[in-house]
């Protein structure tokens, strides 16, 4: 399982979840960056079969910490950055 799942849109996450069509989305000046600590798998019974029952996520109290760090292009390689402990968690 992957430790975080992230994305950066410019499209607020109820814009996005309400739009039938790419024509409906309502871009916005600001970026808006979503953690999620896990996705469901896919399938929605819209057109197809439901999501199987052992990749549907049950409710559970999860945490994670994030660090945000600004990066420069003069660092270097970012593979090392990334692959930095936080410390104390």
């Amino acid at each position: 399982m992957p430790l975080l799942e992230v994305s950066a849109h410019h499209y607020a996450l109820d814009n996005l979840t309400a739009a039938r069509h790419t024509h409906a989305l309502r871009r916005l000046n600001e970026t808006v960056l979503y953690l999620d600590a896990r996705q469901s798998g896919l399938g929605g019974a819209s057109c197809g079969p439901g999501t199987l029952p052992q990749y549907l996520i049950q409710p559970e109290e999860t945490r994670f910490a994030v660090r945000l760090k600004p990066v420069a292009f003069e660092m270097g390689p970012l593979d090392a950055l990334s692959k930095e402990r936080l410390k104390g968690v």
